[in-house]
């Protein structure tokens, strides 16, 4: 077990007070320990339904996470692959069962709360969140 289950995430926020613009750093933490679990399940989902590219990318993000690599995991959990247009991860099919999708879905959308919960912001990702919840009525 690694001793850093931490990623760091800085990002510039702007604040305004008396007409004045103020410039702050604002520290992101992402947890392993958080992200793994509802990677690991999303990754089984994908594998168990024929769907092994998109399997692999969120296996890269990840190993991403496990790397400590702020830049890349950042860049691939906002990504057209994760939340874009079909065949995209969010978008797959094949499930064995209408559970294993739910399963899916319901990893997905705890994936994007995780991501709220982190400052990391995507529109993309809170639309299919939004889509997902009137679909599946969660």
């Amino acid at each position: 077990m690694r001793k850093n289950p931490l990623l760091f995430i800085y990002k510039t926020v702007v604040t305004h007070y008396n007409n004045k613009i103020y410039l702050q750093r604002k520290v992101v933490q992402i947890n392993e320990k958080h992200f793994g679990p509802v990677l690991l399940k999303i990754i089984d989902s994908l594998h168990e339904s024929s769907n092994k590219f998109q399997a692999e990318y969120v296996k890269q993000i990840l190993s991403a996470i496990q790397r400590n690599d702020v830049v890349e995991f950042k860049n691939k959990i906002v990504s057209v692959e994760m939340w874009g247009g079909s065949g995209s991860v969010w978008e797959v099919g094949g499930f064995n069962s209408q559970a294993a999708e739910k399963e899916f879905v319901v990893q997905i959308v705890k994936l994007i709360d995780l991501m709220k919960e982190s400052g990391i912001k995507s529109k993309a990702a809170r639309s299919v969140r939004r889509a997902l919840q009137r679909i599946h009525k969660l």
